[in-house]
């Protein structure tokens, strides 16, 4: 904040101007945070003209070096996005020097990586003839807002039909009634959450073979 201070002495009046800087660092995201995906953190203060600023990243108070972390310039700190950065604290700081004197900023930020889901499945079901049985899809992703497709039910390949599942939260159950042999194949389980792979893709894919007791497996 710059004043300007009316001084008077005498019959005599004279202007100077008083700089108080209350302005602290600011971090900005250039892009969406997303597992898998570069993004720009970018540090920014006003530095006065008769003042020199040095910019430096941390990340939990340790001073980033060069490794995954890219330093485009001094205020610019680039790198690829972990599900593990949501539990770093990233700090710049600004040192302002000037004659005879030096001033530390500091500014910190957290960040929320999204990811699209993690599905867990248990690999293998058995099932006693005309015994009922439910096959379920967890889901593990940020946001945790959840899309799931029908069941997908294939033997070698082919696609044999397609079946709705109970959703409830991050999970999908597929209840097979008094199973047959005309169960036995693999099962998929497709959801989103609208963030995509870093190839693209918009949903995340799990399996899980289902097998009948008394059947010959190879």
């Amino acid at each position: 904040m710059t004043s300007l201070v009316y001084l008077v002495i005498g019959f005599t009046s004279c202007i100077f101007k008083v700089i108080e800087s209350t302005q602290q660092p600011q971090i900005t995201v250039t892009t969406e945070v997303i597992v898998g995906f570069k993004v720009n953190l970018t540090c920014s203060y006003p530095v006065e003209e008769n003042k020199t600023g040095t910019f430096k990243w941390y990340v939990n108070d340790t001073q980033l070096i060069e490794t995954r972390y890219n330093i485009v310039q001094q205020h610019i700190l680039r790198f690829m996005v972990k599900k593990t950065d949501k539990y770093n604290v990233y700090k710049c700081k600004v040192e302002v020097t000037t004659t005879g004197s030096q001033e530390n900023h500091f500014k910190t930020i957290k960040l929320q990586p999204k990811y699209p889901p993690t599905i867990h499945m248990k690999p293998l079901y058995i099932c006693d003839r005309l015994w009922n049985i439910n096959l379920s899809c967890e889901a593990e992703g940020n946001p945790a807002k959840y899309t799931f497709s029908n069941w997908e039910h294939r033997v070698g390949g082919t696609v044999i039909r397609h079946l709705p599942g109970v959703n409830i939260d991050n999970i999908s159950y597929l209840k097979l009634s008094r199973c047959t042999y005309q169960d036995t194949g693999t099962y998929y389980c497709t959801v989103g959450n609208n963030v995509s792979h870093p190839n693209n893709t918009q949903t995340s894919v799990g399996s899980v073979d289902f097998k009948v007791n008394g059947m010959f497996f190879t």
